[in-house]
């Protein structure tokens, strides 16, 4: 450069007076000032998402909806079906029954991934109880659902 002093230097848009600002094209950095760089937009790009993902490593992932079809109050030696779902991504389902030692049964999710059944073909004194379901995904384990009271209807009872 020359021995000007740098308010008189030659820029490529013309002479700078002192005090005086270029235009925004002719600054260095953003864009008319308003625009982030890439850089600080991956920045916070990357700190939005360590934030979700801290929030859900630290076991707020939502509890799953649990309900049975074709009711919770099913009829003697008839099959019932419950479903199970929790959020896109879930890897797979479990389903408990309270007061029972046995581990029930684990289902991977059917399409789209939020969801998973467990089926009882014959339905007995032996399946009424509380029931209730959790999945895991990459991130952990949901809380449990809240509880599905599975129940035999009277009739059927009555008639054995």
């Amino acid at each position: 450069m020359t021995g000007k002093p740098a308010s008189l230097r030659t820029h490529p848009v013309g002479l700078r007076a002192e005090g005086t600002v270029s235009p925004p094209s002719a600054q260095p950095g953003p864009q008319g000032g308003g625009a982030m760089t890439p850089t600080l937009t991956a920045l916070l790009c990357l700190g939005l998402s360590v934030g979700v993902r801290t929030q859900v490593q630290a076991g707020t992932l939502p509890k799953p909806t649990i309900w049975a079809e074709p009711g919770s109050v099913i009829p003697w030696g008839r099959p019932v079906t419950i479903w199970c779902q929790g959020t896109l991504g879930a890897q797979e389902f479990r389903l408990h029954k309270e007061g029972s030692l046995a581990r029930w049964d684990t289902q991977r999710p059917l399409e789209p991934g939020d969801k998973a059944t467990f089926s009882i073909s014959y339905m007995t004194e032996h399946n009424t109880g509380r029931y209730r379901c959790y999945y895991h995904s990459l991130t952990g384990r949901s809380q449990d659902s809240d509880a599905l009271v599975l129940r035999m209807s009277g009739e059927e009872l009555a008639g054995q």
